[in-house]
Order: C-alpha cells, then sequence, then structure tokens
C-alpha cells in the first residue's frame, strides 16, 4: 500500500513540475522555480487537486503569512517580496495576451484602459486571496493545535489571543468603579507584555 501512495505522490510531483515548466515557457517566466509556478497553476486549474498543491506547498515550507500583503499584520513579505507574489499569481491567472496588453498601457490615461485594467488587477487580487487561503487550509490540516473553534469556525490562535487581550483591556480601561480588587495599570501593563510578546 505504501508503494502505491508513494506513486501516486510521485506523479503528483511530476504533474507539478510539468504544469510549471508550462508556465515558464509559455510566459517566458524564467526567474521563477516551476514547482512553485506548477503547485499554483494546479490548484488555479480546477481539477480537484488544489488542496494537494497547497499542501506540497506547505511541506515545502509556504506559509499562510507568506501570502499576506506588507500591509497585513503577521505577514512575512516586503514590498518587493509582494511585487513578486503578484507577478506569481498574474502569470497563473491571466493570459499571455493580456501580460503584454497590461505592460502596454502601464501609465494609461485613457479611461476604458483604466478599466480593464482595475479588472485585471482584481482578478490578480482575487487570485492572491485564493491562494492564502489554500494556505490557511493546509496549514490547518498540518497544525490543527495552532487553530481553535470560534463561532463555528477556527481562527488561528494568535488572532483569538490577540483579540481576547484587547478586549481585556478595553474593559479594564473603561471600567470606573472602584470595587476593582487589582492593580489595573498592572494588569493592563502585563496584557500589553503578552501582546508583544505574540
Amino acid at each position: 500500500m505504501a508503494k502505491e501512495t508513494n506513486t501516486a505522490a510521485d506523479k503528483f510531483a511530476a504533474k507539478v513540475l510539468e504544469a510549471g515548466h508550462l508556465v515558464i515557457q509559455e510566459m517566458g517566466a524564467l526567474e521563477f522555480d516551476a514547482r512553485d509556478l506548477g503547485t499554483l497553476a494546479i490548484a488555479h486549474s480546477g481539477e480537484g487537486q488544489a488542496s494537494l498543491a497547497y499542501m506540497l506547498r506547505h511541506q515545502g515550507g509556504d506559509r499562510p503569512e507568506n501570502w499576506m500583503s506588507p500591509s497585513m499584520e503577521g505577514s512575512l513579505n516586503s514590498k518587493d517580496d509582494w511585487l513578486t507574489k503578484r507577478h506569481m499569481a498574474k502569470l497563473i491567472c491571466l493570459s499571455s495576451d493580456e501580460m503584454e496588453w497590461l505592460d502596454q498601457t502601464k501609465g494609461s490615461s485613457d479611461d476604458m484602459d483604466k478599466v480593464k485594467r482595475k479588472v485585471l488587477s482584481d482578478r490578480v487580487s482575487e487570485k492572491l486571496k485564493t491562494i492564502k487561503r489554500g494556505m490557511v487550509t493546509a496549514d490547518k490540516k498540518q497544525n490543527p493545535d495552532k487553530y481553535i473553534r470560534v463561532g463555528g469556525g477556527a481562527r488561528h490562535i494568535n488572532d483569538y489571543i490577540t483579540e481576547t487581550i484587547g478586549d481585556v483591556i478595553d474593559k479594564i480601561q473603561k471600567d470606573e468603579t472602584n470595587d476593582i480588587e487589582w492593580d489595573r495599570a498592572e494588569v493592563i501593563a502585563r496584557c500589553r507584555d503578552v501582546l508583544n510578546a505574540i
């Protein structure tokens, strides 16, 4: 039975590399790794193998935080990293003609060009969100202890702790009654220490 699993995994890995090489060849994306583009291409293809592709990325060290914009808390991306991720998403979800058109119309003041550029940009942004969701799902499968169930859904435990401690701080700061049995400043300072440590 183990041989079949390895054979299936080997076949999937070969399919990933083939898809990646195809994207590199068709789009002239020589700066990227075939495995990187291949997993994203297979996940994008809708052949029911997206979860396998994201799991393969996760096993290779990729994490959801790698697919967050630099402005998001917890992101591991610099602005340059994010531009690279956006370019990867463009390679996966736009045609070569659309990519060429984007290059040709960069900086155009024509209103119709602006509208079409916005539509294509939104498609790339949605692809990035989809990749992040796929990576979160893979991370949940690999690290279920990092996530807790809150209100019917799983959330990253750090998000839950941060929000909960923030609520505690707000309540303590707003509580003006004299029947508090603790040192308000000390509790706030300790909560902030925990927040800073996360």
